[in-house]
């Protein structure tokens, strides 16, 4: 069974802005990441399938 999450990226020129929720759960921001394709490879990893 898969997990549902809601994510909120704030995309800028240089960082995105990361936070997430899980189902009917509050939010938790995981902070601030480079906007780098390996940055996002990484978050998405984290946040798993």
């Amino acid at each position: 069974m898969s997990k549902l999450r809601f994510v909120g990226l704030d995309v800028h020129a240089e960082t995105i802005a990361v936070a997430v929720a899980e189902a009917g759960g509050e939010v938790r921001v995981l902070g601030v990441i480079p906007n780098r394709l390996e940055s996002i490879r990484k978050l998405v990893q984290k946040l798993g399938p």
